[in-house]
């Protein structure tokens, strides 16, 4: 689908390369159509970028993330057809998902608490939808994305009032990136065409075109991936009321700091339990021990444990205590 040219910049520019870098291109042009000297460069930018625009329409161009391509006759067919492909319902919101939940987020699906390594898990949502099985109880975690129908109404002040709902939430709100719908869709086009078009009676040359459109559709998930990482790391982070400034600058560490977050102002109290055990059953048998071993075996536990938890403890902090139902007697059974 490339064809080498020898092109190394501007300079080449009237050889007509198969290939141009849209911004180094529209940066020359702008320069080589001045006529007086204050002309007015961003209308001439303009200009230059919807003429470009007509001939990716007209698919006399073939765009890949900021390069363009000049395309043969055969390369030209086959680009209509990509472009006349119809993609399924939720085609779009099912690729996002995946790029931003399993890729760039890695499939995280629960958030271990720094101060007692208490696992929570999560719910994700992506434009509102729900990402995978719900879970009664669960956070949530939910991102939205300039390709959301409502994205144009999710004002600050919106954000900050819908991390309030569902007993409070992580709500991840994307810049706007006029690339990402754009790619999106190219991506899915492409592997859609490359699957249903892909029989062994093909022309030599047509094969050729259809290795090319799938290498650089690799590449094009590649930098779907990497734009995506680098929106969510710039994204506002609104949880629990808040619009939170994050210092992280990886979404994972993002997402890790916004939960911490949650979870601290949503269970207030619960950096008080410095220890939390996997199950019930764990918990029962260490009371358990206690009970059953006799003076020296507890005066030495007491020289091994550390000093009791005083916010744990403390009356003024949690109130004054109930007597409990549960017998020694029954623990010990």
């Amino acid at each position: 689908m490339r064809r080498k040219s020898g092109w190394t910049g501007p300079k080449s520019i009237s050889c007509c390369p198969s290939s141009i870098s849209v911004n180094g291109v529209k940066a020359y042009l702008v320069t080589l159509c001045l006529d007086q000297i204050d002309a007015d460069r961003l209308v001439l930018r303009r200009h230059i970028t919807e003429s470009l625009q007509r001939l990716e329409g007209q698919t006399l161009l073939s765009r890949s993330g900021e390069v363009s391509f000049f395309l043969t006759n055969e390369e030209r067919d086959i680009n209509r057809e990509i472009k006349n492909v119809e993609l399924s319902s939720g085609a779009e919101a099912k690729l996002l998902d995946e790029l931003i939940f399993d890729e760039v987020l890695r499939g995280q699906r629960k958030h271990r608490f720094t101060a007692n390594r208490m696992d929570f898990p999560f719910n994700r949502r992506c434009d509102g939808f729900p990402v995978g099985n719900q879970m009664d109880g669960a956070l949530l975690v939910s991102v939205l994305t300039p390709l959301a129908d409502a994205y144009a109404v999710y004002k600050d002040q919106k954000c900050v009032l819908d991390s309030t709902q569902e007993d409070g939430q992580v709500l991840i709100r994307l810049d706007d990136q006029e690339s990402l719908g754009r790619e999106l869709r190219a991506y899915l086009k492409t592997g859609t065409y490359l699957r249903t078009r892909g029989d062994g009676t093909l022309l030599p040359s047509v094969k050729r075109i259809h290795s090319d459109l799938a290498e650089e559709n690799c590449k094009r998930r590649e930098r779907l991936t990497r734009l995506l990482a680098d929106m969510l790391a710039q994204a506002k982070y609104f949880v629990a009321d808040q619009s939170l400034q994050i210092t992280a600058a990886a979404p994972m560490a993002a997402l890790t700091e916004a939960l911490e977050y949650l979870i601290s102002n949503t269970f207030n109290k619960m950096g008080y339990l410095r220890k939390v055990h996997d199950t019930p059953e764990r918990a029962m048998q260490e009371i358990q021990a206690i009970l059953r071993s006799n003076d020296i075996g507890q005066q030495t536990l007491a020289i091994q444990m550390e000093e009791s938890n005083p916010q744990a403890i403390n009356p003024k902090i949690i109130g004054v205590m109930k007597p409990t139902t549960i017998s020694s007697a029954s623990l010990l059974k």
